[in-house]
């Protein structure tokens, strides 16, 4: 069932990203126009994406998963960053490398699937890691692709990812939720994530040349640390430690970071390539590659949690 679901939302993926290559070949739009497209999703759609996340009632009980969930993402990102630094020294990685082991594409990929294969009431402990994911990615990510530039404390209290979080967050705790036409616009907007940032990437891709597909050496090296490692040592702790035994439907809670971590390289970071001026290309190339692995890492990985947890 999720193996199949989860196909079915990458080959969705796929044709999107295949849309903005194909507009981009035709000449409809031009590589440069990827900049315009990704200050609309980093600064309109990932917003209310953020925002749509937190509109479910809060129980005790999703209180609790919500910090393991969230608890599993605050030690699943340090391990990222960790093996990021760690062999990104002995490759030499540079910005979009690191970034791309260390981030995951863990809300527009999962929240369809964990939607649709365990229900949308599920989807309230993916903002947990999601929200963890938001405010690493623009401080520390941010960071990274500022060139190391000093972060003030005015452009994380004005960043719009972070104040849809913080929003978001009073709106759960206080039990305020969007109704009428502010409901319908948000979860519109929330619902252009994936086709948006995946046609972005195609934009991107249609500009070059398909020779430098393959003229990027590391990039199987980094697709071997996203997809492989990461999941791995993440998937290594929760067996270890045995945190499914700690809360109620434990094990299909922590399917959910599970997915997260394994998920393909963030679009975000495809984004950022092209607002911060660093090379989208590779971006592009590192984010398509990621996506078509998930086809089989993702099954696999959430098989194996699966047959431990029953076994």
């Amino acid at each position: 069932m999720i193996a199949f679901s989860l196909l079915k939302k990458i080959v969705e993926l796929f044709v999107y990203l295949g849309m903005g290559f194909a507009i981009t070949k035709l000449g409809i739009l031009k590589p440069k126009d990827s900049l315009p497209l990704s200050k609309v999703c980093v600064y309109l759609i990932i917003p209310c994406s953020i925002l749509n996340s937190f509109q479910v009632e809060l129980t005790s009980d999703i209180l609790q998963g919500m910090g393991v969930v969230f608890g599993v993402a605050v030690v699943a990102h340090i391990v990222f960053i960790l093996l990021a630094d760690l062999f990104g020294h002995f490759i030499h990685a540079d910005v979009i490398e690191r970034a791309s082991i260390i981030y995951s594409n863990c809300g527009n990929l999962i929240i369809p699937i964990v939607a649709s294969v365990l229900g949308d009431e599920w989807v309230i402990y993916i903002s947990a890691y999601i929200t963890v994911f938001n405010i690493l990615f623009w401080t520390h990510g941010k960071r990274m692709f500022s060139r190391g530039e000093k972060l003030r404390v005015k452009d994380i209290l004005t960043n719009t990812n972070l104040i849809s979080i913080f929003v978001g967050m009073l709106m759960l705790a206080t039990g305020i939720q969007f109704s009428g036409i502010p409901k319908a616009v948000v979860g519109d907007m929330a619902a252009m994530i994936g086709p948006v940032s995946m046609m972005i990437t195609g934009v991107i891709l249609g500009g070059m040349d398909i020779k430098k597909l393959f003229s990027y050496r590391r990039s199987p090296v980094i697709v071997c640390l996203r997809m492989l490692l990461c999941p791995a040592v993440v998937l290594a702790l929760m067996i270890v430690f045995r945190l499914e035994y700690i809360i109620p439907d434990g094990h299909r809670i922590l399917m959910i970071p599970l997915l997260c971590a394994a998920a393909p390289t963030a679009s975000l970071v495809n984004q950022c390539a092209v607002l911060y001026g660093f090379d989208e290309e590779y971006a592009g190339v590192l984010n398509m590659l990621t996506t078509l692995c998930c086809i089989v890492t993702m099954p696999v990985f959430v098989w194996v949690f699966d047959m431990i947890g029953h076994g």
